[in-house]
């Protein structure tokens, strides 16, 4: 096992001596660490690489998914939803981490937020639109304008009706 001062140690003598060696070659040339040991930790390194690898494919599926959803309904436009797809890639590329290409349209102010929940609504395989305070239970007509919906109104557990605006009208 090694201890907080050891690896200190060993990060300081790659700082000071070989910013080019691995820390786990130092580890073990200080004898802090044993060769079956560091295989073991490359082994669990490369496992959780492919994981979080495995996590990112996942999500910019989803993303492409969401993305298709967006142009199909007319939320966004083809422009705005690829110039948000390369600032995602960007993101990716010098931080590391994922931001969600909604979250990226609704930060440049391309879609609101109810035609975001609509879209994640229909991307996960539901019918109607997520709208906060409502449970939507069914689609009692679409006009030109867009869709009046029955609807419980939670906070008075009433029935209510909803009328959304057609987003391509937003």
């Amino acid at each position: 096992m090694i201890t907080e001062e050891m690896l200190a140690e060993c990060l300081q003598y790659q700082a000071d001596e070989d910013p080019e060696k691995v820390i786990g070659q130092i580890l073990l040339e200080k004898g802090h660490m044993q060769s079956e040991q560091i295989d073991l930790v490359l082994k669990i390194q490369n496992q959780v690489r492919s994981a979080r690898d495995n996590k990112v494919k996942e999500q910019i599926s989803k993303d492409q998914q969401l993305a298709n959803v967006i142009l199909e309904r007319g939320f966004a436009s083809e422009d705005e939803v690829a110039e948000c797809v390369r600032i995602q890639s960007k993101m990716r590329k010098s931080s590391g981490r994922h931001v969600p290409v909604g979250e990226i349209l609704l930060r440049k102010k391309y879609l609101t937020n109810s035609h975001l929940e609509i879209a994640k609504n229909l991307v996960s395989g539901g019918e109607f639109p997520d709208i906060a305070g409502y449970k939507i239970l069914s689609k009692l007509s679409k006009g030109g304008m867009g869709y009046l919906f029955k609807a419980r109104q939670v906070s008075m557990d009433r029935i209510v009706a909803l009328k959304v605006l057609d987003p391509k009208l937003g």
